[in-house]
């Protein structure tokens, strides 16, 4: 039936689909014309597939029914936001031929599953073949005791040589006995252009002081010259712990402000001095 409204409606440039019922198992959408697509499936989804070519802008949501995920290259594609859900069996996803596709994103989000399912996708490629010059915002969540989800965010970051806003959101945390060296990527995370170059705004969500953590988020704050404004979300019991982590570099302005059993600090440094 989608496809049949799509094909009807030759300029139709904004699609909204959230939890249709009429398309509870495999819902494909083609259309040439469509620039802006939301799309959160129904909780008996089984199938995604996305044929649009002229998107701007997506937003999309899968539920634990999801089997197969599709999304074929968008190359006008300036903003996505892909939150994918754990699935309840094994799902087949494809996206990486989007991403490759997306040179002119500006602002990228992955969720969920996502970074984890495109760490897969790109295993065996040691760097990704496209740099995304006009991606300003960056966005993940990821397993920080997962190698090939920290080797994939590697891989992001190496092709954002502009980036200025970078979020980190900690999900599965696990014993520091399960996590990876940090030395092992440190000398790949110190040759990152954005951080000397353009980085102003870094943001932890979920942080826990346990090692990997700890050492990424130090190198960070030391790293990155140009950053100006910083923010951590943290469990309340954590609060001296990261308040050492972040006196290796001190800043005037602080705010603190309490959700549910998480504090939110959020922290503000000076601009330096333009000596050219």
């Amino acid at each position: 039936m989608i496809s049949v409204i799509l094909k009807a409606a030759p300029v139709l440039e904004t699609v909204e689909m959230v939890y249709c019922m009429g398309f509870a198992g495999s819902c494909s959408m083609e259309s040439s014309a469509v620039r802006n697509l939301l799309f959160k499936s129904a909780l008996e989804q089984r199938e995604v597939t996305v044929k649009m070519a002229g998107l701007r802008t997506i937003t999309l949501y899968t539920r634990p029914k999801v089997q197969s995920v599709r999304l074929d290259p968008a190359p006008e594609i300036r903003k996505a936001y892909l939150h994918i859900a754990r699935p309840r069996v094994k799902l087949q996803f494809r996206i990486r031929p989007f991403l490759d596709a997306g040179t002119g994103l500006t602002c990228l989000t992955l969720r969920g599953m996502a970074i984890k399912l495109l760490s897969s996708e790109y295993k065996d490629t040691p760097n990704l073949a496209v740099q995304f010059e006009d991606l300003r915002i960056l966005s993940v969540s990821l397993d920080f005791s997962n190698e090939r989800e920290l080797i994939f965010l590697l891989k992001l970051l190496e092709s954002c040589p502009n980036l200025q806003q970078l979020t980190l959101s900690a999900v599965d945390a696990k014993d520091d006995t399960a996590l990876p060296n940090f030395a092992d990527h440190e000398e790949r995370l110190s040759k990152l252009s954005c951080l000397t170059k353009s980085l102003e705004q870094l943001k932890f969500l979920g942080f826990r002081p346990q090692r990997y953590q700890k050492e990424l988020f130090i190198f960070l704050l030391t790293q990155a010259t140009k950053l100006k404004k910083m923010a951590v979300e943290f469990p309340k019991d954590q609060e001296a712990a990261v308040r050492r982590i972040l006196s290796v570099r001190k800043a005037p302005t602080q705010k603190k402000t309490t959700k549910y059993k998480q504090y939110y600090l959020e922290l503000e440094y000076p601009v330096e001095p333009n000596c050219s």
